[in-house]
């Protein structure tokens, strides 16, 4: 019997490229669809855990960006990758790649491990006990228009006169003249 996939409209939180599972099915995302994937269950297992891996994972990095507290996340990812290797044996093993090496997500995954490919064995990298992505946070003042328009410059990629003023407090008139005057910027 020949397979034929099944495709679903695709939600925004799947990347390209990317796996999901819907009624105990497997998916990649392709353009703005979900195309089913015939697949053993072993490895539709082996993939679940990955999947569920990758979002404990997203959420880390999410809560660190955000600048708030990871450490729920970090244990939530503590405790599904142990559950993951005890079951399947480290990401990095050859059959925990094979299944997910199509997935965008694949070289986060296998860099939380630091593997060791003569002895088999792998330890936990820095992200299950530590932050290691840190917030930026944003610019609330600058001192001169100069300052503002490096600023703006940075956050938009050009002028952007209306943020300016409210890093500096100025108007947005008295900020042009002073650039103009200043020779910082050219018309």
């Amino acid at each position: 019997k020949r397979f034929t996939p099944e495709v679903l409209p695709a939600p925004g939180h799947v990347k390209e490229g990317g796996y999901t599972v819907q009624d105990g099915k497997l998916y990649v995302r392709e353009g703005g669809g979900l195309v089913e994937q015939q697949i053993k269950p072993a490895d539709l297992a082996r993939l679940q855990g990955h999947m569920e891996i990758r979002d404990a994972v997203r959420e880390v990095i999410n809560a660190q960006v955000s600048g708030q507290d990871a450490t729920a996340a970090r244990e939530k990812l503590n405790t599904v990758y142990d559950a993951y290797v005890k079951e399947n044996g480290y990401l990095n093993e050859q059959a925990n790649k094979r299944v997910f090496r199509t997935d965008p997500d694949a070289p986060v995954l296998l860099a939380l491990e630091k593997f060791d490919p003569k002895t088999k064995k792998a330890t936990k990298a820095d992200m299950f006990e530590k932050d290691t992505i840190r917030s930026i946070a944003r610019v609330e003042k600058a001192g001169s228009a100069a300052e503002a328009l490096g600023v703006s410059l940075h956050e938009t990629g050009g002028l952007d006169l209306a943020r300016m003023a409210e890093l500096t407090g100025q108007k947005p008139e008295a900020l042009a003249k002073e650039l103009l005057k200043g020779d910082r910027v050219k018309v």
